[in-house]
């Protein structure tokens, strides 16, 4: 059960402190975020649990009790269900009629389809962009390559392998940010959004961390075989460049929903 409580703090600013109480188990966990004083708190909700999920604090199927959120947080239930209206909208809650809300699961279908529509519009966004992209654009690859190499010579956790995945996230949004459209990106953003999900759950789900490290070492080479292409202005050795890294993505989580029933559907 989700329990998120708020908490007068200094000067006024509130403090959230969300309880995970794991239905199944006498074990709790207390996550603390401050908050600015813009925001309102439907956004406060929805950030709070959005980074839960995706960090996995909140496992795929945990339910969530938004009423007892509401009364232990002092509020009503209506900025609670808008940012659970919000995060079911993104496809991270999954709401049940007559049964409730819960984190969802991802499923074998949905990555592959997920990868296909990514792929599709990287290659046509790269077809628009590939003789107008400048200077600072390939500055900003560079500076995404160099942090995720650095990432990997360093020793291998799950929170660092998390980090090098927010700067895949990073490396493949450059393409689609050159191209300055703003739906192109709010697209994106939301397909991003549950493939980081599908990844996240890799990601805690490997016990290899030998494998894990050769899988991102592999995505190293082929994000660095992408940018050479976009740098020459080739647009077949980026799109062969683009497909490539999109199998070897779909394999790997592929093999890992086979693997980890737990965490896929």
């Amino acid at each position: 059960m989700l329990v998120i409580g708020l908490c007068p703090y200094t000067n006024s600013v509130p403090l959230i402190v969300v309880f995970v109480h794991w239905v199944d188990s006498t074990m709790s966990k207390i996550v603390s975020i401050s908050s600015a004083e813009r925001e309102s708190l439907s956004n406060k909700v929805y950030t709070q649990l959005r980074d839960a999920i995706l960090n996995r604090e909140l496992e795929p199927g945990d339910k969530l009790r938004i009423r007892q959120m509401a009364e232990d947080m002092g509020i009503s239930t209506m900025p609670v269900k808008e940012a659970v209206n919000r995060l079911a909208h993104e496809g991270l809650l999954q709401i049940k009629p007559n049964s409730g809300t819960y984190v969802a699961a991802v499923s074998m279908r949905e990555v592959g389809e997920l990868f296909d529509l990514r792929i599709a519009l990287e290659v046509l966004v790269a077809e628009k962009v590939i003789n107008h992209i400048d200077s600072s654009v390939f500055q900003k690859y560079q500076d995404v390559l160099k942090k995720s190499e650095r990432f990997l010579r360093s020793p291998g956790t799950s929170k660092s392998y998390l980090k090098f995945m927010d700067l895949d996230t990073r490396f493949h949004r450059l393409l689609i940010e050159a191209l300055d459209n703003r739906k192109y990106l709010e697209i994106y953003d939301s397909l991003n959004l549950d493939l980081y999900v599908a990844r996240c759950a890799y990601v805690a789900g490997v016990e290899n961390t030998e494998a894990m490290h050769a899988y991102l070492r592999e995505v190293q080479e082929q994000h660095e075989c992408i940018y050479r292409a976009l740098k020459i202005r080739n647009i077949d050795t980026v799109k062969c460049a683009l497909q490539e890294h999109t199998d070897t993505a779909r394999t790997t989580i592929s093999h890992a929903i086979s693997q980890a029933q737990d965490v896929f559907v």
